[in-house]
């Protein structure tokens, strides 16, 4: 575990590593902005941090996983604005896009069985032949193409 000082627990990036999964790259990062300031150095000048720092990070995780971009993190960390206001506002943003994504471009064809905007259709406007939707696995455009044609892999 990390080093005792006092009742202060102080733990190396290592160790922070493997307790939170954040890379140590990532972890530096977020001490260089002053995100998720060291707690202190060691002897040798090595960053060390406090739990409290840990738990820091963790909140770190949580909110870019839910998207929040740097600036928003900062202010919530610093407690400049309520987690639950940063919340609100990032499920609205949220609700907006897919909203976005799920109107079909104006104008534009529309796939029944895929639902997608302008599927069988090139860039020109132009009807392609009928093709049975590529696998999952991403593909390159041409193999897909040539795919639809008949001569692919």
């Amino acid at each position: 575990m990390g080093r005792q000082q006092g009742d202060d627990v102080r733990y190396t990036i290592g160790q922070l590593v493997r307790r939170t999964g954040l890379t140590v790259k990532a972890i530096r990062f977020y001490a260089d902005r002053g995100i998720v300031p060291p707690t202190g150095r060691s002897a040798a000048g090595h960053r060390r941090y406090s739990a409290e720092a840990e738990a820091r990070l963790e909140l770190v995780q949580t909110l870019r996983s839910l998207g929040f971009g740097l600036r928003t993190v900062r202010t919530v960390l610093n407690e400049e604005t309520p987690s639950a206001e940063a919340a609100a506002t990032q499920a609205a943003a949220l609700a907006d896009q897919i909203e976005t994504l799920r109107r079909p471009a104006r104008g534009a064809a529309t796939s029944p069985a895929l639902g997608l905007a302008g599927a069988g259709r090139d860039v020109a406007g132009q009807r392609l032949p009928d093709c049975p939707a590529p696998d999952v696995r991403p593909l390159r455009r041409s193999a897909v193409a040539a795919r639809c044609r008949g001569s692919g892999p």
